[in-house]
């Protein structure tokens, strides 16, 4: 006796999409309901119309359950359907699934845009980034960043996703004086990615040195300065010294800061007409401490200098520009704002005049003869070609006269 016998065909595949919009890059996938004898094949199409072939013909995608839509022939803005059957074995095809109405997004978000903290941070355990991207039609769905050595690399924290514009990575074991770059890329909800934007880059501060190390770097070299205290505060400039008194230089900048304000800075050594100076990038009060002036007699002031270090012209002894210093003498000359002090050491400043130039000073009740007691920055002034001495006073009341 001969048996004939046929498979009823499955039902209908369920057919699903992660959203409501598609691109090349889309997967789609698709269900029914579990037979003993398993799916041979499934095969899908997309269409313009429900149930449609216009935009991809039957495509077998073999057993799997999702294909990607990378040859379907799309239309930015165009409305598609998404078709998939199946079949057993020996048994027929089942009855088409259709997907939702699904509209066609043929644009990427546009590349993020990343800013980190700044251009450099004292930090070697975290980096933390914030960033944007758009996608008017289908809308961000997804981020994804990365932090390396170098704008797209992923060698310090491999690529990650998230849905946050904003992150702030822990636990990271930086390098000072590497560049670290944070770079991210953006998803739509066609499932396009953006290209990759990358921060302009976070340097990790070196270790901190000296005043003294740092004013003997070429001009232009990069230093880390912490633990030095504020002794002056004029407009656009201070000046900082190290705690031993060893060395001071002035720092360029409009930072609100105070004598006394003890100092993490990052930034760049150079150079104007009479002295060195650092320009800090980075500019962090850690505490506060203080220094005594340093008593020195007149011929002192300044001291020697070198190729790097601007010094007196014919000077000995060691170089004190950018110091906080303390020194007497008698008034040889009353200018405008202005004296001359000197205390038998018989230096001759600029102009001819004898003795060492203190600057601003409150002349009203000053006249050649009397002695005082100045307090102020050991600096310079010159000609172009001879260094002078000069104080740079902070107030009135660091000029006391101790004779009229």
């Amino acid at each position: 006796m001969q048996v004939q016998w046929s498979l009823v065909p499955p039902v209908a595949p369920v057919v699903s999409s992660p959203s409501a919009y598609i691109s090349n890059a889309s997967e789609i996938a698709w269900t029914e309901p579990v037979h003993p004898g398993g799916i041979a094949e499934y095969q899908y199409a997309v269409g313009t119309s429900s149930g449609g072939t216009e935009a991809q013909d039957w495509t077998s995608a073999g057993t799997s359950a999702s294909a990607v839509l990378s040859q379907a022939q799309l239309t930015h803005g165009g409305t598609y359907y998404v078709a998939a059957k199946a079949r057993y074995s020996e048994g027929s095809w089942s009855e088409p699934g259709i997907s939702q109405p699904l509209t066609a997004d043929l644009t990427p978000p546009t590349c993020p845009g990343v800013t980190d903290d700044g251009e450099s941070q004292e930090s070697t355990s975290h980096i933390h980034a914030v960033w944007s991207s758009d996608d008017p039609e289908s809308g961000v769905v997804e981020y994804s960043y990365a932090i390396g050595a170098s704008p797209g690399a992923g060698d310090v924290k491999d690529w990650t996703p998230t849905t946050s514009t904003e992150v702030d990575v822990t636990e990271l074991d930086l390098t000072r004086g590497m560049t670290y770059y944070v770079s991210v890329k953006a998803r739509n909800a066609a499932n396009l990615w953006s290209g990759v934007g990358s921060s302009d880059g976070i340097l990790i501060q070196p270790e901190a040195i000296t005043i003294g190390a740092a004013r003997c770097f070429s001009n232009g070299g990069a230093a880390r300065l912490s633990g030095d205290v504020v002794t002056a505060v004029f407009t656009g400039e201070f000046y900082i010294e190290s705690l031993d008194r060893s060395a001071g230089i002035k720092v360029v900048s409009s930072e609100d800061v105070s004598e006394g304000d003890v100092m993490d800075l990052y930034g760049t050594i150079g150079r104007n007409d009479v002295e060195r100076v650092f320009t800090p990038t980075s500019v962090s009060v850690i505490g506060s401490d203080s220094v005594k002036a340093l008593y020195m007699c007149n011929r002192a002031v300044g001291g020697a200098g070198d190729a790097l270090v601007p010094g007196v012209s014919g000077a000995v002894g060691l170089n004190n520009v950018g110091l906080l210093v303390k020194t007497s003498g008698k008034v040889t000359f009353v200018g405008s704002g202005y004296i001359y002090i000197n205390d038998g050491s018989n230096l001759m400043g600029k102009s001819g005049r004898k003795g060492v130039k203190v600057s601003p000073a409150e002349t009203g009740n000053l006249r050649a003869g009397s002695t005082v007691v100045v307090t102020g920055i050991s600096t310079l002034e010159t000609d172009g070609i001879t260094y002078w001495p000069l104080i740079r006073t902070r107030r009135g009341s660091d000029v006391v006269v101790c004779v009229y």
